[in-house]
């Protein structure tokens, strides 16, 4: 008790730890994931995510806010938002049927890469050299990963992470482009909403009824995830400044790493490590030139 308190009392401290947390939880949240779909249908993994991983969520956005809270002045924008959320579920947990846990995990940062390259028409903003450099470098350790010795950079599995990863990417550009408007807990609230509906309309026809070793797998998903997203959105929620714990999500790459060799005793090839690299020290200088491009704004 006496160090959560601490903890609580430092913020900085605190926003960090609960990074960490949920980056363990995301990695959990994968690794479950991966367990379900061997023996059951994506579909049944994606509604597990949204339908367990909505009710911690919509207590969060009714608590703070009350009803009025869930309301939207653009229903469409959590709709369209949460098309591309399931879009980018479907194809997350498809591809770890063809990559590695910790391939997938990696490519999934290369959000950060989209979103960048994509803020321009997107969002209007200004894109410069150094930011451009740093999605080229970013886009250099997808390749890495992606083309092995010349293998097929187009196979199944790297372009359902890809695409997972520019639908996730462009998920927060219409959060970020509609958040001054409307309330980001019911945006989440909806998208999840969406996805679980999309996701459970299928369900009669594609049903596989788990076994008893199963379910934990099905059910972890939604739990690892909802608890993830709880703690992640808590993280930048105290943090003094969000461009300081957002690296720490990087952590996912060393979690990850250790838990594939503690259960399947497989250690990261030279690929994934050297792609993990560039990916990663892309996205934290990206976030670096951010949060001094907001001290100056501030500054001016």
């Amino acid at each position: 008790m006496g160090m959560l308190a601490s903890l609580r009392g430092n913020r900085a401290a605190f926003s960090i730890a609960l990074m960490m947390l949920s980056s363990v939880l995301f990695v959990a949240m994968a690794f479950a994931g991966r367990l379900a779909i061997a023996h059951t249908t994506v579909q049944m993994v994606v509604f597990a995510r949204c339908a367990i991983g909505l009710v911690p969520v919509l207590a969060i956005a009714a608590g703070t806010s009350g009803k009025n809270g869930l309301r939207m002045r653009k229903p469409w924008v959590a709709v369209v938002a949460g098309l591309l959320m399931v879009t980018g579920l479907f194809t997350y947990f498809l591809s770890l049927n063809y990559l590695t846990i910790n391939d997938v995990i990696v490519l999934s940062f290369a959000n950060v890469l989209f979103m960048t390259a994509l803020s321009r028409p997107f969002l209007g903003e200004r894109v410069g050299i150094h930011r451009w450099g740093a999605v080229l470098v970013g886009f250099g350790g997808v390749l890495l990963i992606a083309n092995p010795t010349g293998g097929d950079p187009f196979s199944i599995g790297n372009l359902l992470a890809v695409v997972s990863a520019v639908t996730s990417g462009t998920v927060w550009l219409v959060i970020r482009r509609f958040g001054a408007t409307e309330n980001s807990g019911a945006v989440t609230v909806w998208m999840l909403t969406t996805g679980a509906i999309v996701a459970g309309v299928q369900l009669p026809f594609v049903w596989v009824t788990p076994g008893w070793w199963e379910w934990p797998a099905i059910l972890g998903v939604g739990v690892f995830g909802g608890l993830a997203q709880l703690t992640i959105s808590n993280s930048y929620r105290v943090a003094p400044i969000i461009a300081m714990v957002a690296p720490f999500t990087y952590s996912q790459v060393v979690w990850s790493a250790v838990g594939v060799w503690m259960i399947w005793h497989e250690a990261p090839t030279l690929r994934t490590i050297g792609g993990a690299a560039l990916i990663v020290g892309a996205g934290i200088y990206l976030a670096m030139r951010e949060a001094r491009g907001k001290q100056a704004a501030g500054k001016s």
